[in-house]
């Protein structure tokens, strides 16, 4: 997270941190890193069907905390095989984005 500041510094400080220990806090720009393709599809169910198991609600409360700590600028971080789901779920509910996609250079081609 890059943190908030009035006369913030021309190279502002970065701060990484748990989503736990950013509940609270404020900054321009978040990045949150979603490493498993499973809570991905977790997260995809809640948002979509409002009759979720709790342990499924508990993953979408964490990661709205994650989510709205950004005042200007979210970026997402996924596993590629996941990115049709994602996109396909911003375009449903008509939520503005934009799209950067690097491959790996080792794996040009993901099946």
């Amino acid at each position: 997270m890059i943190p908030h500041q009035d006369n913030a510094p021309s190279n502002p400080a970065i701060r990484s941190s748990t989503i736990h220990r950013a509940k609270g806090s404020q900054a321009q720009a978040v990045l949150v890193h979603l490493p498993k393709a499973q809570d991905i599809n977790e997260l995809i169910t809640a948002w979509t069907d409002p009759h979720t198991n709790t342990a499924t609600n508990e993953l979408l409360r964490t990661y709205y905390v994650a989510f709205t700590r950004a005042q200007r600028l979210l970026s997402l971080a996924y596993p590629y095989s996941k990115h049709a789901d994602i996109t396909r779920l911003l375009q449903t509910n008509k939520i503005e984005y934009q799209l950067e996609t690097t491959l790996p250079q080792d794996r040009p081609f993901l099946f």
